[in-house]
């Protein structure tokens, strides 16, 4: 990985408030419900950044055996101040763990960083039990807004150009952020595309949700016409994942 990749990284990921709620969401599901109510249920944390997601679990429920990985230094040494199993380890190369380990894997916004996403979801098909269960979200190529600004010409939400310079192409929408944050995205893609993906590796899709753009909670101008966009979001996050901002997937082995 080069050094920018690394250095971009390094500065922290943090998982969103909307992230969270559709975790819950999941956790609640029927399907690991059940799970959840053994002893010792193994939970895999990819890309788990600021370790939100072990924090979350370890005020939550006392019987989850929680493991995040990550090759950011700034999470390694968070995860010793929290006290939370944690392993460091790129996403690039093998994974040094055994197979059919875990019950849940959460890989949360981690796949559109990835040059070669196939290795990594050989690796969670590996190391998931065989009655186990994945969770993805990742930006959604084809959301709402995104099919709208690609009919005015500009270039896609969630889509970058530069690893210096995040607003190649927004066009009008540099006045809504100042802020140019990157966020390192390689690989964008739509429901339909992430589902073949998983299918294709063997995975059975069980649930699928949308995620609306937490982003737009930034913008201080505009009031109205923002209010719009974000009862728009939220409409289609919740009843059109196809047309969220995120999308994601509750998936088990075939």
């Amino acid at each position: 990985m080069s050094d920018i990749r690394k250095d971009l990284y390094n500065e922290g990921w943090q998982e969103t408030k909307s992230g969270k709620r559709l975790l819950s969401d999941f956790l609640a599901h029927s399907f690991l419900k059940e799970k959840l109510k053994k002893e010792n249920v193994k939970f895999l944390d990819l890309g788990c950044g600021n370790l939100s997601v072990g924090k979350y679990l370890k005020t939550k429920l006392s019987n989850v055996d929680y493991l995040g990985i990550d090759f950011s230094d700034s999470s390694a040494i968070l995860s010793q101040k929290l006290n939370l199993n944690f392993l460091k380890h790129t996403f690039d190369s093998p994974l040094p763990i055994d197979s059919n380990s875990f019950d849940i894997i959460y890989f949360s916004h981690v796949i559109e960083h990835l040059f070669y996403p196939d290795l990594m979801l050989e690796e969670i098909y590996r190391i998931l039990k065989d009655d186990g269960y994945l969770i993805i979200g990742t930006p959604n190529l084809a959301s709402w807004f995104n099919r709208i600004l690609l009919l005015l010409g500009i270039q896609p939400i969630s889509t970058e150009l530069s690893f210096k310079y995040s607003q190649c192409g927004r066009g009008f929408l540099k006045k809504f952020r100042k802020i140019d944050s990157i966020s390192g995205h390689i690989r964008i893609m739509t429901l339909n595309g992430l589902m073949d993906l998983l299918d294709y590796h063997g995975f059975k899709i069980v649930k699928v949700k949308g995620e609306s753009y937490g982003a737009l909670n930034e913008i201080k101008k505009y009031k109205l016409f923002v209010s719009l966009v974000k009862n728009l979001d939220n409409f289609f996050a919740k009843y059109f994942p196809s047309l969220a901002h995120g999308i994601w997937i509750l998936a088990e082995k075939k």
